[in-house]
């Protein structure tokens, strides 16, 4: 078992909004994945959204990204030809998992994830409790058990 210890928000309430290319509707950014054309005129994902380029957004599900590709509404958002391979779904999973690890991985290194059973157990009845719980996928379901109730008992 995993937490993230409490951090104190310094990101404004105001969150930056775009527009879905599929659906058309104004979601914000935390909802969607970022991808933009590259100089080959290839469709790349770009989760951390500092890629230079016109961004072009999607709601975050494979069904969405593989509309997209599916109806060339890149194309048609970039207003410009461009290519999205029928595996962009995949390669966006896979690299936001990348960045979510390595995420994790600098969380860990700097004393902000709390890791085993017991430490997060203390971390959740400790005066600051942390704000993520993330569960491993092999841990005991009595374990989680545990935890989920003590998480609950926050509330």
């Amino acid at each position: 078992m995993t937490a993230l210890a409490h951090k104190t928000d310094s990101v404004s309430r105001d969150e930056r909004e775009r527009r879905d290319i599929v659906s058309g509707e104004i979601l914000p950014e935390h909802r969607l994945l970022r991808f933009v054309a590259g100089p080959d005129g290839v469709v790349v994902p770009d989760v951390a959204a500092k890629l230079p380029g016109r961004g072009l957004w999607v709601e975050a599900s494979r069904q969405a990204v593989a509309k997209a590709v599916e109806k060339k509404l890149f194309s048609r958002a970039a207003k410009a030809p461009v290519t999205a391979t029928a595996d962009l779904g995949e390669r966006a999973e896979k690299a936001l998992v990348t960045r979510m690890l390595g995420d994790l991985g600098i969380a860990r290194r700097s004393g902000a994830l709390v890791l085993g059973f017991d430490n997060v157990l203390r971390g959740l009845e400790g005066p600051k409790p942390p704000k993520v719980l993330i569960e491993a996928f092999d841990g005991a379901k009595d374990g989680k058990r545990k935890l989920y109730a003590a998480a609950h008992r926050m509330n």
